[in-house]
């Protein structure tokens, strides 16, 4: 009765089932980037509403094959009833409509405004819907044989004859990209073309590299300048795009680029090293790296071989911190430290292919549990290519404390119930890490307690001083100077006897203090018989008595404050966590909402240091509803 025949059969069956299950499933909340697009109605821009989403709060349930099948099938069947090609721009809260096939490049004059003091990238999101269309109908091809979705992919490629592939304001840029990383993807199969469609696109491409790509690359990387961190931010994955775009149709600039992205690879592995800690945060390193992946992954085999030795350490060290900042019991949500998106789930395909490569069971165990519509076109492949590494049985990863490239995080697990604490540490000057070296947020039982916006707002006004300010993050501003520089130093991190420790220097993070200050952050973790205590204890040397300290801790969005006694109380309807000031009473008087918050509420709390040079918070997560502060648990010593 187990035959091989009949497992095979039962297979059949169950994934045609699922799939017609998963095609005929309509759930509500998907952002339109994430997934299959409009399909879905879009999320607020807030990181909460991925954590309440309903169809994702269960969390770390592994995925059957028939489920992967399923939801290739229910993403082909979407885009193929899809009549127009609707964008949400989840930034700035617009939705526009273009038609399919897309024959001719939007006008500007199509646009708004957006955002009146820069060029706004409206077709960015558009190349990333369009990516996402025609690697799903692709896919379909490929995997479900579906050739409906053929004859749409081809009509709309080769119905592409735009004046020129470049971004917005006429320049070449991320669009660029995408459309030449899509083509060349494309064009690498050669099963799927028939008649003169083949000819039709390799002209496009031709046309894109001759016009767009050339022009720019003589201009901006055909030099000798020193490839210095600056230099390496996510826009260079137009380098990768376009080499691997010309390498497919044999273009004579092909050798050229590939050298040049090798040499821009070797640069990114090198940056990745003390002391330059280069890197953007999971979000945009996992943008620029779903680009160079795939670049790697085409390269000849011996070329391919080399370069993954030399990006062994850096690439693996990536998917550790990937996993390290993920949220107990959502694999899918990333600490919102800096600019953390949860709509940006690009870290993932690059998790999935470099799990692959070097066989990381780490990997294999968090992509087992992610969920499948919360994967961009390119890791669901990921993922049907390599069904057989992905169904392994792989081992939790380790819990425990760990050092990322602009973090320190400590953790009891992965579970839904264990508990994450995670450290900001820029270290390096790049854009989507913000100036809150320091910076504290608490993951437990689905949620983020303490929180940050997790993102910066590009219009200028209340709600980008707020996200990128002092109200939305939990350093101390002392004597009215906030954080203002990314700079941060990780002097201790243990863990012994159950306590685990993490010390980190943030002197470098403000400007203008006393000479000779020192301000030093201590987070420690330690679970009890009752729940789990977090001390974030802040120490000050050579300020000068009655400096004024000023804290915002925020909290979770639509979780439940409370005040009793002398200490504030956050829950879920579920669990408590109880929150102490070693310096006063915490009162609901200092409960705040900045204007420009989406959500978070925000605890602020005004001290002085009078006969101190210490700090002390006191977190005691609960696994209950407690109406009385909690006096049992005592702090670590």
């Amino acid at each position: 009765m187990n035959s091989p025949f009949l497992q095979q059969l039962r297979w059949v069956v169950l994934s045609i089932g699922t799939a017609w299950i998963m095609a005929e499933w309509t759930p509500v909340g998907l952002a339109g980037q994430d997934s299959c697009s409009c399909e879905f109605s879009p999320l607020a821009y807030e990181t909460s509403a991925y954590e309440l989403a309903p169809q994702w709060r269960a969390g770390n349930k592994r995925w059957s094959p028939p489920e992967l099948v399923g939801e290739l099938r229910r993403r082909a069947e979407w885009e193929k009833s899809r009549r127009e090609l609707n964008v949400y721009y989840y930034r700035i809260g617009y939705t526009l409509a273009f038609p399919l096939p897309l024959s001719s490049r939007p006008d500007s004059k199509q646009f708004p405004a957006g955002i009146r003091e820069i060029q706004y990238p409206w077709l960015t999101w558009l190349s990333w819907e369009l990516d996402e269309r025609w690697r799903i109908l692709l896919a379909a091809w490929q995997f479900l044989q579906d050739n409906r979705a053929k004859v749409l992919l081809e009509k709309e490629l080769t119905s592409l004859a735009w004046e020129n592939y470049r971004g917005d304001g006429n320049v070449v840029g991320l669009p660029t990209g995408h459309l030449a990383g899509v083509f060349a993807t494309v064009l690498s199969q050669a099963d799927i073309w028939t008649d003169g469609h083949h000819t039709a696109l390799v002209r496009t491409a031709i046309q894109l590299l001759d016009d767009d790509i050339a022009p720019w690359f003589e201009k901006t990387w055909a030099d000798n300048k020193p490839i210095t961190s600056p230099r390496l931010h996510n826009y260079v994955l137009i380098l990768f795009r376009a080499a691997q775009l010309a390498r497919v149709v044999n273009h004579p600039l092909a050798e050229r680029l590939d050298r040049r992205a090798e040499d821009v690879f070797r640069a990114w592995c090198e940056a990745r090293k003390p002391p330059t800690y280069h890197s953007e945060g999971i979000a945009y390193d996992g943008f620029l790296l779903d680009s160079v992946t795939e670049w790697l992954e085409g390269l000849p085999p011996q070329k391919k071989a080399e370069l993954l030795e030399v990006g062994r350490e850096p690439l693996t060290a990536f998917c550790r911190q990937a996993i390290a900042l993920t949220l107990p019991g959502r694999g899918d949500l990333q600490a919102p430290l800096g600019d953390v998106e949860p709509e940006m789930t690009f870290w993932a395909t690059a998790l999935a292919r470099v799990g692959v490569w070097y066989q990381l069971a780490e990997a294999g165990w968090l992509l087992q549990r992610f969920p499948l519509s919360r994967l961009r076109s390119t890791g669901l492949v990921e993922l049907l290519r390599h069904q057989r590494f992905f169904e392994q049985p792989f081992p939790e990863p380790p819990a425990g404390p760990a050092e990322q490239l602009a973090s320190v995080t400590l953790r009891t697990g992965f579970q839904r119930d264990d508990v994450l604490v995670a450290i900001s540490l820029p270290r390096c000057q790049m854009g989507h890490l913000h100036a809150d070296a320091g910076h504290v947020v608490i993951g437990w039982a689905g949620r983020f307690w303490i929180t940050d916006p997790g993102y910066q707002q590009y219009r200028p006004g209340e709600e980008r001083n707020y996200t990128i300010g002092p109200q939305a993050h939990n350093l101390p501003v002392i004597g009215r100077i906030s954080a203002s520089r990314r700079g941060g130093k990780l002097r201790e991190l243990t863990a012994q006897a159950g306590l685990q420790r993490a010390v980190v220097d943030i002197t470098e993070a403000y400007e203008k203090l006393p000479p000779g200050s020192q301000i030093h952050r201590e987070v420690s973790l330690r679970q009890e018989a009752g729940g789990t205590i977090i001390i974030v204890q802040d120490s000050f040397v050579g300020l000068p008595a009655g400096t004024e300290i000023e804290y915002h801790w925020l909290g979770g969005q639509h979780l439940a404050w409370y005040f009793a006694g002398d200490q504030a109380r956050l829950s879920d309807g579920n669990r408590s966590l109880w929150i102490t000031f070693s310096e006063s009473p915490i009162q609901a008087s200092q409960l705040d909402r900045h204007p420009g918050s989406r959500g978070p509420l925000a605890l602020r709390v005004e001290s002085s240091l009078e006969g101190t040079t210490e700090i002390t918070w006191k977190f005691v997560l609960y696994p209950s509803i407690v109406w009385q502060p909690i006096g049992s648990l005592q702090p670590p010593k």
